[in-house]
């Protein structure tokens, strides 16, 4: 029988709230912290920490909101533990890769044809710019927002759930006078998705969610990680 060495896990670099919330127990915990406080490194040293304790890094999963973010995050739970490379077996990534993942296999659920086109914020702008032109919404005297702004404030009513005309009321009252415009061009950006079997990033999070509420999809997606 050989003993096998175990990596004595060092949190020393943490202070005492970050080492708390890194060492939480079980149940949910939210942590509020702004720009410079170390969130990263305090999320790497909770994976790191769970590793330790056994849980498997499959039944682990790190979100953040940029790829960059997410290999940095991993790549610091290597270096924390010094041995191995569990955490490349971390479910982990951007927000919106891990909901294509999830739309991307649960399409028919949704309606979706199998292989479902995605939109970047890029082909998204020019789609909403080529349907504000089919529409005769662009005239000599009465020009309405750029491209970006029309998907700035789509996006903005989509992921805050709220009426359109709050969201151009509170955030673009610059744009009250194309309220009209902006509902029915929205419409048919909504309609031509459909038709054509696209998303843009922000279906991704609306698929995803519906999903997650759905009676049979949902309990497996729930059951798919433990923290």
């Amino acid at each position: 029988m050989f003993a096998v060495a175990r990596h004595e896990l060092s949190l020393d670099h943490l202070n005492p709230e970050q080492r708390a919330a890194a060492e939480h127990r079980d149940g949910p915990l939210l942590i509020l912290a702004g720009a410079g406080t170390g969130k990263t490194a305090t999320l790497a040293a909770r994976v790191a920490v769970l590793l330790e304790r056994g849980v498997a890094a499959e039944r682990i999963l790190l979100l953040t909101f940029t790829r960059r973010a997410a290999r940095e995050m991993l790549g610091r739970v290597d270096a924390l533990r010094g041995a191995g490379r569990a955490a490349e077996r971390v479910r982990g990534g951007t927000f919106h890769a891990l909901g294509w993942q999830i739309v991307q296999a649960h399409a028919a659920t949704l309606g979706l044809p199998p292989e479902p086109t995605v939109l970047d914020a890029g082909d998204a702008a020019d789609l909403l710019d080529l349907l504000r032109e089919e529409h005769g919404l662009v005239t000599a005297s009465r020009r309405m927002p750029r491209k970006r702004t029309l998907l700035d404030i789509y996006s903005r009513t989509v992921n805050a759930g709220r009426p359109l005309a709050e969201v151009v009321a509170e955030s673009y009252p610059w744009c009250a006078e194309h309220l009209d415009a902006l509902a029915s061009l929205f419409r048919a950006y909504g309609a031509t998705k459909r038709e054509r079997g696209l998303l843009d990033l922000d279906d991704l999070l609306v698929a995803w969610r519906a999903l997650a509420r759905h009676a049979v999809v949902g309990p497996h997606l729930a059951a798919s990680f433990d923290h």
